[in-house]
């Protein structure tokens, strides 16, 4: 069995084997999907998962894409690299189930988001504290249950 090794302060919130986290299945499920990220060769520094991936990875749920957040100038290169792969409305580069983000609502600076994002399992996640912020905002269906979540999880209850 794979463990994931996760900083300090998921050490207080999970069980732990020999001081490491086990993954949850869904968790093993979403690394899979991330796998499909290593073809774009995206910069650590210049990216990070947002949308349910910082929720999918701590095992809560499952997700159906990866939504990613990237600087402009990053966002400037893919876009002519992956002219084909734009959508609108919101603009957006869509590879298979990867979406890719030069903004994001209710936030004026991704820049932040991606410097401030943690790493787990080797990729940078925008921090809960922000998903939380944007699902309050939105408050969909799905958010609402999110949001008990993440609450569940800021517990220790996960």
């Amino acid at each position: 069995m794979k463990y994931l090794i996760l900083n300090k302060r998921h050490k207080r919130k999970c069980v732990y084997v020999n001081k490491v986290k086990k993954r949850r299945p869904v968790a093993d499920n979403f690394i899979k999907q991330l796998n499909k990220l290593k073809p774009l060769n995206l910069p650590k520094n210049k990216f990070a998962i947002f949308g349910s991936g910082p929720i999918v990875i701590r095992g809560f749920r499952e997700a159906r894409d990866i939504d990613i957040i990237v600087k402009k100038e990053l966002w400037d290169e893919l876009k002519k690299k992956y002219a084909k792969f734009i959508k609108n409305n919101p603009e957006c580069i869509k590879i298979d189930n990867i979406e890719i983000y030069k903004d994001w609502p209710g936030f004026d600076e991704v820049n932040q988001l991606i410097d401030e994002a943690e790493i787990i399992g080797g990729w940078p996640f925008v921090k809960l504290k922000y998903v939380l912020i944007w699902k309050k905002r939105i408050r969909r269906e799905k958010d609402i249950k999110d949001i008990e979540l993440i609450k569940k999880y800021y517990k220790g209850l996960f």
